[in-house]
């Protein structure tokens, strides 16, 4: 949300969508469980759109989650793509003349009541219990899709199910190729040390934590720097790395590495913020700590994991204590 706000489009290029929609199936598939069928249906003739794809990727993964929550019973979520021309885009659905590429998400879960439906992008609304949903999720799938040029609708009806459509407009660009871009399959990368993922927003926790896994890494998590605490004295062993958000209610990310550096001496850390270097600086990162700006790229995310934990790389907590 923080670089929605900020009007950033990070990384904006040629995407072959579906080539990213297969690239993504492990993952989605491990996010939504056992329980859930996933269905993937690509057209042959979708074409490519311009986009972000790590921004791209975050929008399929909050809106598995989403899917998830509404069939906790199992059921089916099904992802389509295919070619069309704004002649076909509804007219309730604000597009330019144009050929454009759309992406389905169907779910047969539990549904959105119709007076609910006008609100779900709203920032901070959320159709969820007080316990889960921050009400961001939707409304930075929303704003991804705006800054890709496109367009999104929802139906839903009780006890039916819910379909998101979005509309990318075809890129008049080449798309890079799979040899000249980070594509991480579930049996690249991998790893079996331990991680403890420290982050306070429940979806990019969940999904840090899944990807981790999916990759071979043992994960431990937690929503705060106070429960990271807790869960790494329970821990009955070492923790090769921690992944932990700077900025943290309570004991943000620096503090938290300082406060473990007794009982873990050896664990690495990878710090990640939202709010860019400067602020993580000043919540007493330092200049040389290992440092990721949200959004980024599960392939990132992987291939920096992996080399922070190669053989010979020193621990470095990298936290001098915050200043003001």
């Amino acid at each position: 949300m923080l670089a929605s706000g900020r009007g950033q489009v990070l990384g904006s290029q040629a995407v072959d969508l579906n080539s990213l929609i297969e690239d993504s199936c492990c993952l989605l598939q491990r996010v939504v469980g056992e329980d859930v069928d996933l269905r993937i249906s690509l057209g042959e003739d979708a074409g490519q759109i311009e986009a972000d794809p790590g921004q791209i990727e975050r929008v399929l993964l909050n809106l598995a989650l989403n899917a998830r929550d509404a069939m906790p019973s199992g059921g089916i979520l099904t992802i389509t793509t295919q070619a069309l021309d704004s002649g076909g885009v509804p007219n309730q659905v604000d597009v330019k003349p144009g050929k454009y590429v759309l992406m389905q998400v169907t779910d047969n879960g539990e549904g959105i009541p119709a007076e609910r439906i006008s609100n779900i992008f709203q920032p901070f609304y959320t159709t969820k219990s007080d316990s889960k949903g921050t009400g961001l999720g939707l409304a930075m799938v929303q704003k991804i899709i705006k800054q890709s040029g496109g367009a999104i609708s929802v139906e839903s009806e009780p006890d039916k199910g819910t379909v998101f459509r979005m509309y990318f407009p075809v890129s008049g660009n080449e798309p890079e190729s799979s040899s000249d871009r980070e594509v991480v399959e579930c049996h690249e990368v991998r790893g079996s040390e331990t991680v403890l993922v420290v982050e306070d927003d429940e979806a990019v926790r969940e999904c840090s934590v899944e990807f981790l896994s999916s990759v071979g890494y043992r994960v431990l998590a937690a929503a705060s720097g106070e429960e990271a605490v807790a869960v790494a004295g329970r821990h009955k062993g070492k923790i090769d790395l921690m992944l932990a958000d700077v900025v943290m209610p309570g004991v943000n990310g620096a503090k938290l590495a300082l406060s473990l550096t007794e009982s873990q001496p050896d664990m690495k850390v990878l710090f990640v913020s939202g709010h860019g270097g400067t602020v993580a600086r000043l919540k007493g990162v330092e200049a040389d700590a290992q440092f990721l700006e949200k959004p980024y790229p599960f392939a990132l995310l992987a291939t920096t994991v992996r080399k922070m934990l190669e053989p010979g790389v020193k621990a470095h907590t990298a936290a001098a204590g915050e200043t003001r």
